[in-house]
């Protein structure tokens, strides 16, 4: 038992010298990491915006042009900026404010880290720095930053002060800006026409083989619209109204630099998507994208080599189906500007006349609309107009969709007929023929408007729900409120739904 105890002492000692030792390496091994974690920041250099006259960075990679920046001082105190490097480009428009963030984030190491003194430089890749900052002073001075490698973190890079020891880390955000080319300089705003100028618009699209032409016109108070002349025969939705807008002022995330070889990658090599803008005076501007690629739509604009990307979130309207881009209804049109509306199917025929209030209501108290010579005026308990749910059906149909190669038989016998007359003593015909158990075309005036109606629209009865009503089902329950209304009032009774 006694020559046991006698070996404990020796043994604690052991191991406290053990530890002592791997403490002393690690200690030692965090001051010589090129990660270091020293919070304390110091200014490694810092150029006043104001003060500097020239920044110039060049790589030690041949195939990096030297960016130049120059600062202009004008007569008002202000500061312009002009690109100037060695793959300047005279057909493009350099951002002031993507000049500006550039300056301004490479002449500011004020909140800088040490990270060695007395540094082996290749230990960081400064002895042949990445890049080169040369900062010229109106002052006179100049100031060079070079450039090393990427801390292991990713969250910081390396750089030395006019040559010194001296190793700093400063925000992996300096190494972004640093590697900026020609391309990123680059305005935004690619395009900046005005829609009051368009003459014509196409759009067209690859996946579903869809073309749209529309001209353009623009009113007294400075209101663009369109009016579709393929495939269809009728005006545009406020989605339309939306992408064109989009598509005349487009903003991009980015320019990107796209090799010939690689285009498929970018789904460039056969766009999706094709624009054609065409402005008085016949100068045309024609616009590529690519489908949706990840969240990104990538393209170009003829005549322009540069490539750029869109975020999705960016522009909107793209995918939409067809039938979205053109104006919802098959005949938009107010109360005031219809008099009369004669429908037949199926043998029955009937006669709304429609007179409106000076306001143009067709419910108004001095409103005179009748139904095959009968006072149409008859309303629900809660003020809801039956008149207007037939006039609504009529002027607010829904298009169920373009079917632009559909070849109909007008010879045949339609399955309903809506005539009507306008205040200005126009008169036109709406035919329907059988497409599908659940469709019809739509045929104006005797000509096919390419489109087609769903069932619903002509005859959805929509119970209680005023505003779910087909055409000739409005009609029948106007007839139903004038017969049996008390009082001009009419409930649809709740079983009936």
């Amino acid at each position: 038992m006694k020559s046991w105890k006698s070996l404990i002492i020796p043994f604690v000692i052991l191991v406290f010298l053990i530890i002592g030792v791997i403490v002393f390496f690690a200690v030692d091994a965090a001051k010589n990491s090129v990660d270091s974690t020293d919070t304390t920041t110091v200014n490694a250099l810092y150029v006043g915006i104001t003060d500097v006259k020239t920044i110039t960075v060049s790589s030690s990679d041949p195939s990096f042009p030297q960016v130049r920046i120059d600062v202009v001082k004008n007569d008002d105190g202000s500061q312009t900026y002009e690109y100037n490097g060695s793959d300047f480009d005279p057909e493009v428009y350099y951002s002031q404010i993507e000049m500006l963030a550039y300056v301004s984030v490479l002449t500011d190491y004020s909140s800088a880290v040490i990270v060695s003194e007395n540094a082996s430089m290749s230990e960081f890749g400064l002895e042949v720095p990445k890049y080169t900052v040369i900062i010229e002073s109106v002052s006179g001075n100049t100031s060079k930053v070079s450039f090393g490698n990427i801390s292991y973190s990713g969250e910081s890079c390396y750089i030395r002060i006019d040559g010194g020891s001296t190793v700093y880390s400063v925000s992996v955000n300096k190494y972004d800006y640093v590697s900026n080319k020609s391309i990123d300089f680059i305005d935004t705003s690619v395009l900046s026409i005005d829609t009051g100028n368009l003459t014509g618009v196409e759009l067209i699209r690859k996946t579903d083989d869809l073309t749209l032409s529309a001209v353009c016109s623009t009113d007294d108070s400075g209101k663009v619209t369109y009016a579709f002349t393929d495939p269809v025969n009728l005006g545009s939705s406020s989605y339309f109204d939306s992408l064109i807008d989009q598509i005349c002022a487009l903003q991009i995330t980015e320019f990107i630099e796209i090799e010939d070889t690689d285009l498929a990658l970018y789904n460039l090599e056969d766009p999706e998507y094709h624009f054609i803008l065409t402005e008085s005076g016949g100068n045309k501007t024609e616009i590529f994208l690519s489908e949706n690629t990840g969240g990104y739509y990538y393209g170009y604009v003829l005549g322009n080599e540069n490539y750029f990307s869109i975020s999705e979130v960016q522009i909107t309207g793209l995918e939409l189906p067809s039938v979205q881009y053109v104006a919802p209804y098959v005949s938009d049109y107010q109360a005031s500007e219809i008099s009369t509306l004669k429908g037949t199917y199926n043998g029955k025929t009937f006669e709304f006349k429609i007179e409106t209030d000076s306001n143009g209501s067709i419910s108004g108290e001095d409103a005179d609309v009748s139904l095959d010579g009968r006072n149409a005026k008859v309303f629900n308990s809660d003020g809801r107009s039956y008149c207007a749910v037939l006039f609504e059906s009529f002027a607010c149909m829904e298009i169920g969709g373009i079917d632009a190669d559909a070849v109909v038989d007008t010879g045949s016998e339609p399955v309903m007929i809506l005539d009507y007359t306008t205040t200005q003593y126009e008169t036109h015909t709406i035919s329907f023929y059988q497409r599908s158990d659940n469709s019809y075309y739509v045929v104006k005036d005797g000509e096919y408007m390419k489109i087609f109606v769903y069932a619903k629209a002509l005859f959805n009865d929509g119970g209680t729900d005023t505003y779910d009503y087909g055409v000739w089902a409005a009609y029948e329950l106007l007839k139903t409120s004038i017969d049996q209304n008390v009082n001009g009032v009419y409930d649809i009774p709740e079983e009936a739904a």
